[in-house]
């Protein structure tokens, strides 16, 4: 089980993970088999997932839902989708390959072709205050707030945790984590409000790793500076791949490794907002290489000259 992320923001997502590999050995020890593996999945311009745990059965599942659905298929429609068909292509996975153990979670995120997007007020307030309060009481903050939200705001007097806004011109959107047993055919569905994250990691069974509140609120109400738009998105990027770094180091993930890879989902299609990647190494990232595009293939180029092809799950 690999470090996997996923942030649910007012009009996008972010889905953020490494690109390692592994096994365990007859001996229980660690395996790296590759470190060139894109766990992030497109399922259309407005849907995307980011799998980890064991690889077969995630990227069977996976390629099996993308077969139910169409390029005009909502995050609404798939969630409803995924509900009937997990259980039965589980079975499905087991009875075509007689493999029958393992553990995989899966982030969903996309979007609905309505806008009206309601948001609970005590993720809100949260959110716009954490930055704030991690830079302590007597400093001055200009945060940036999308008007579409600053709009809705007129309407938070009076409203108590549970109670929600309406933000309008906002398409609406749904971020869902599912983690089942191949096994057992176990499934566990949770929801993932605006405002809200999902994490999974290779100790999950033994602690939390927690995402810090000032992060979420880092990337959405922080001080814009003037920045383009392109030089936001890879300094977003960058505070991602930062939070892993320091997270791996601290927990000593050591199943965490490769490249740190950060997607984000917008409603108009996904991208991957940086040329440049990291290797984690000694609980550091380390620039090791940069992205491009050969045809519709994502490649990789190391510093030493090497050039190579990622593999998709």
């Amino acid at each position: 089980m690999s470090l996997i992320l996923g942030l649910h923001l007012l009009e996008r997502f972010y889905l953020v993970s490494d690109t390692r590999v592994t096994s365990e050995s007859n001996k229980s020890d660690l395996v790296v088999i590759r470190d060139n593996l894109i766990k992030t999945f497109n399922f259309n311009s407005r849907i995307s997932a980011l799998a980890a745990g064991t690889a077969l059965p995630a990227s069977y599942v996976l390629n099996k839902l993308k077969q139910k659905i169409t390029a005009n298929t909502t995050i609404e429609e798939f969630k409803s989708i995924v509900s009937s068909s997990l259980r039965p292509l589980v079975s499905e996975y087991v009875n075509s390959t007689g493999f029958h153990s393992g553990k995989v979670a899966i982030i969903f995120a996309g979007f609905n072709l309505e806008k009206g997007k309601e948001i609970e007020v005590s993720l809100l307030g949260n959110a716009m205050s954490a930055m704030v309060r991690a830079v302590g009481e007597g400093t001055t903050v200009n945060q940036s707030i999308d008007n579409r939200l600053r709009n809705a705001l007129g309407g938070i007097g009076g409203k108590k945790k549970g109670d929600h806004i309406k933000v309008n011109d906002v398409f609406t959107s749904e971020m869902f984590s599912v983690v089942f047993n191949v096994r057992t055919a176990e499934i566990e569905t949770k929801s993932v409000d605006c405002y809200e994250y999902a994490v999974f990691h290779p100790k999950q069974n033994i602690k939390t790793v927690p995402v810090p509140e000032e992060l979420l609120s880092n990337l959405e109400f922080r001080e814009r500076l003037s920045k383009s738009g392109e030089d936001q998105l890879y300094e977003e990027a960058q505070v991602l791949i930062n939070f892993v770094r320091r997270t791996s180091k601290k927990y000593e993930l050591w199943t965490v490794g490769g490249h740190v890879m950060v997607l984000l989902q917008t409603p108009n299609g996904n991208l991957f907002p940086t040329g440049d990647f990291g290797k984690i190494k000694d609980g550091k990232v380390v620039k090791f290489g940069s992205f491009f595009v050969r045809g519709s293939n994502l490649m990789y180029e190391l510093e030493d000259g090497t050039i190579g092809e990622y593999r998709h799950i």
